[in-house]
């Protein structure tokens, strides 16, 4: 899947984002922290 990330959004190397059945979009100026699991 697509996956959008808007400028000034800080995503953690240790954070997982997966876009398996559809897109994902992330907004600006958002702090995603580690273990986060986003998935769609």
């Amino acid at each position: 899947g697509e996956i959008t990330i808007g400028s000034r959004t800080v995503i953690h190397p240790k954070a997982h984002i997966i876009a398996e059945a559809g897109p994902i979009v992330i907004g600006e100026s958002n702090l995603i922290e580690e273990q986060v699991k986003i998935i769609n």
